[in-house]
């Protein structure tokens, strides 16, 4: 008879792991990026500094991590703009440079 031994849930463990710890960097980066002067508009610095992530964590089958301003109220509007206004999409910009990175930070964290 055969026997067969299976690491597998070290394995997953390992997976979970850096995938955690990769969307976090991933996440953080984010933040940093839409933190620059240019990206964010400056005129107190209180939207800029309101930027902050709220870290990876297991959902379901997958992972679910975001960043954002939680809570000045008009962050919204200077985001996607208002009939006055146009959009500055400070946060959608920082997500478009850097979370195309995600898939190597996950490589390199394994």
């Amino acid at each position: 008879m055969a026997h067969l031994d299976w690491y597998g849930d070290a394995i997953l463990n390992r997976i979970d792991s850096a995938v955690e710890n990769a969307m976090n960097a991933t996440l953080i980066d984010a933040v940093a990026q839409a933190q620059q002067p240019g990206w964010t508009p400056r005129d107190t610095g209180n939207l800029a500094n309101s930027i902050t992530f709220e870290g990876a964590k297991r959902a379901g089958n997958g992972w679910v991590g975001s960043f954002g301003s939680y809570d000045v109220h008009y962050a919204i509007y200077v985001e996607v703009g208002t009939y006055k206004m146009a959009g500055r999409f400070y946060l959608r910009r920082a997500a478009d440079a850097i979370f195309p990175t995600l898939p190597g930070r996950i490589g390199a964290f394994s």
